[in-house]
């Protein structure tokens, strides 16, 4: 019984300082569904994909699955999956298995949760607030390789900000620059993302939206990129490995 309590109690550390014979990679990866207008979902077989635990199976993790919403603040799970040590496996040759799986089954638990809370079109949609406060968050994990997922048309509308009032009806270069200066004003970004690609997935209905969420996608990258943050614009919700 205290061998299970001590192994239960390595597998929810983050950043375990025990080292193996090689040095395995740690991916943090968030996913940010939005809850506001937007039904897409990302593929939660590929996002698994980016721990590469297929590769190797003492690789670290962390997973974290929440939402765009209505309101500043939402539902928000993570879950860590601490590196792993051969050492750990003299009793039990699967133990290392049993762990990975039982991380992957939290993951898609907490995915389905979050959105199982999509309802009917929202009025608001906190969608810079949200995406600034994660990547914060996902810049203090202790991780070599870090992805934030944001299934969203970026479209704030908001009290503070309202997006297409800002981008108007033309979506030029001076407009954008106009909403970059709301979104800087809104809530900090640090100023070294290096490691992180951002993926953003949206499949637009119309025209107007296409070109909207164009404009909106060129603001996100203009502040991303000058930090040097990779970001990635994509319709399809399959996440290629990188």
């Amino acid at each position: 019984m205290k061998k299970w309590i001590k192994y239960s109690y390595l597998f929810v550390l983050t950043g375990c300082s025990m080292k193996s014979q090689y040095t395995p990679a740690t991916s943090a990866v968030t996913v940010i569904s939005d809850l506001t207008d937007s039904l897409g979902e990302a593929e939660i077989a590929s996002v698994l994909s980016l721990y590469r635990l297929d590769k190797n199976i003492n690789n670290g993790g962390v997973f974290v699955s929440t939402a765009i919403s209505n309101m500043h603040i939402a539902q928000r799970y993570r879950h860590a999956l601490a590196i792993g040590n051969d050492k750990d496996n003299f009793e039990d040759v699967h133990f290392r298995e049993k762990q990975v799986l039982g991380f992957y089954d939290s993951c898609r638990l907490a995915y389905k949760k979050t959105i199982a809370a999509r309802s009917k079109p929202l009025g608001r949609s906190y969608c810079f607030r949200t995406i600034a406060q994660e990547i914060s968050q996902i810049m203090n994990e202790p991780a070599t390789k870090r992805y934030l997922i944001v299934v969203s048309d970026l479209n704030d509308n908001t009290p503070e900000l309202d997006a297409e009032r800002v981008l108007g009806n033309n979506y030029s270069q001076k407009n954008i620059a106009l909403l970059i200066k709301a979104y800087e004003q809104l809530h900090a970004v640090p100023n070294d993302l290096s490691g992180l690609t951002v993926i953003i997935i949206h499949s637009p209905g119309s025209l107007i939206d296409d070109m909207r969420f164009h404009a909106l996608c060129k603001a996100y990258s203009q502040i991303l990129e000058k930090r040097h943050c990779k970001v990635i614009i994509q319709a399809s919700s399959k996440i290629e490995q990188s």
